[in-house]
């Protein structure tokens, strides 16, 4: 192929051992969701190099570029597509803040692990719950706990747990908000929120995710003006090349390895498929 989509995702997925890393990159056409090619090496050095085999003018045809929030990336893709709007896949983004909320759980957890009562245990098999959505925990029925020995809503546990440690309850409040606003595309609350969290008040994960947020701010707001856009086609497309190298038992050599992905999904090239246009609205 000669010429670049308008719309392209781009992710990393484990390949053969004998790739840099193990790793190899994979784009596709965000609007079809087909397979664009596959690169066996995901360094960045490597990637300006094949990007720039495009002439200019092309790459500044190029209106979205979605990525995971993979530090240099965010400048690589910057310079080489001028004019596309970088966007941080959202699901990175719940995720990366879930995790950080899980760290500080675990630390509040630990300081209960040779103390009498439940605590401890509370603590140890409820995350789940405290990292599910608030729309699901304020709803939910009573059910048997074994940490509590008592029938106990989602909401209760949360509660109980939030109880225990006032920066566990201010960094589930402020993950839960954003989770929230970008659910909503309400960028206006999004940014208001993050830009009003003070350091003392969350947890040092949850901090330092903040301030990447703030230093980022125009892919998170891309991401709510753009909400079409995602990875999660490219990851349903991963999970098909773990499956196809799993039934092949594995893959010694990168070039058969790509051809064979090629082959299949060259059956299912598809059409357009969602809508380009922006949220202009961007909610109120």
């Amino acid at each position: 192929f000669n010429c670049l989509p308008e719309h392209i995702a781009m992710d990393e997925f484990k390949s053969v051992k004998n790739v840099t890393g193990s790793m190899s990159f994979i784009f596709i056409d965000n609007d079809t969701h087909d397979v664009i090619d596959i690169l066996e090496n995901r360094t960045t050095r490597f990637l300006r190099a094949y990007f720039e085999r495009f002439d200019l003018k092309n790459r500044q045809q190029v209106k979205t570029v979605t990525i995971d929030m993979y530090e240099p990336y965010v400048r690589l893709f910057r310079d080489l597509f001028p004019n596309a709007a970088i966007i941080f896949d959202r699901f990175h983004i719940v995720q990366h803040l879930n995790r950080e909320l899980n760290k500080y759980r675990v630390q509040v957890m630990n300081e209960y692990r040779n103390k009498k009562g439940p605590d401890y245990t509370i603590f140890k098999n409820n995350w789940k719950v405290l990292l599910m959505d608030t729309s699901k925990t304020i709803f939910s029925k009573y059910r048997w706990n074994k940490s509590f020995k008592a029938y106990k809503r989602s909401s209760d546990i949360v509660e109980f747990m939030l109880s225990k440690d006032d920066i566990l309850r201010h960094s589930y409040e402020l993950v839960q908000g954003l989770r929230k606003d970008l659910r909503l595309c309400n960028w206006p609350k999004f940014i208001n929120r993050l830009n009003s969290v003070s350091k003392k008040s969350v947890s040092k994960g949850v901090w330092k995710a903040v301030k990447y947020y703030r230093k980022h701010q125009r892919m998170l707001r891309n991401t709510i003006y753009y909400p079409a856009f995602n990875n999660g086609a490219i990851e349903g497309i991963n999970n098909k090349i773990k499956l196809i190298k799993r039934i092949s038992f594995g893959y010694r050599n990168f070039n058969n390895f790509k051809a064979r992905i090629m082959m299949i999904f060259s059956l299912y090239k598809g059409e357009k498929k969602k809508t380009t246009k922006p949220n202009n609205g961007l909610a109120a």
